[in-house]
């Protein structure tokens, strides 16, 4: 494949892009997050709906699925139940016992209240690049995560 990266700098890099244009938009919808005044965070809701989406979900699981490692998952957890948005259930995987995440009444209906205007949000931010344009990029970054 030969040496590609013909950069002098580190700010040259398309990774460094890559971080910078990741950074802005997570900076983004932290800020959209908080004029909605739900009570919790960017990364608290993308929890929450984390955990909306999946049955039989365990703390791992969330981390795993997020790329977030244990402890952050552990933090954010402790206060989405402190807000009563989500509750554990103690059950069984692999043989082991482990506390699935549930979410709440009021943890279903702060999503279900909020998750289309998160997701017109979302199109908007993306609006600036075509279908195709996203799909390819989409090919790309699981070429690159591969």
């Amino acid at each position: 494949m030969g040496n590609r990266i013909k950069v002098n700098h580190y700010v040259d890099l398309l990774m460094f892009s890559i971080e910078q244009v990741i950074r802005g938009m997570k900076s983004d919808m932290n800020q959209y997050i908080n004029s909605l005044n739900l009570g919790i965070t960017a990364e608290q809701f993308l929890v929450l709906d984390t955990i909306d989406s999946g049955n039989s979900i365990c703390q791992q699981d969330v981390a795993d699925l997020l790329g977030k490692d244990k402890s952050n998952i552990k933090r954010i957890v402790e206060i989405l139940e402190q807000k009563e948005l989500i509750t554990r259930v103690a059950g069984k995987k692999n043989n082991r016992l482990v506390n699935y995440l549930v979410i709440t009444d009021n943890g279903k209906r702060l999503i279900k209240e909020n998750i289309d205007k998160v997701k017109k949000f979302m199109e908007k931010v993306f609006s600036v690049i075509s279908e195709d344009e996203e799909l390819y990029l989409k090919q790309i970054v699981k070429k690159l995560k591969n």
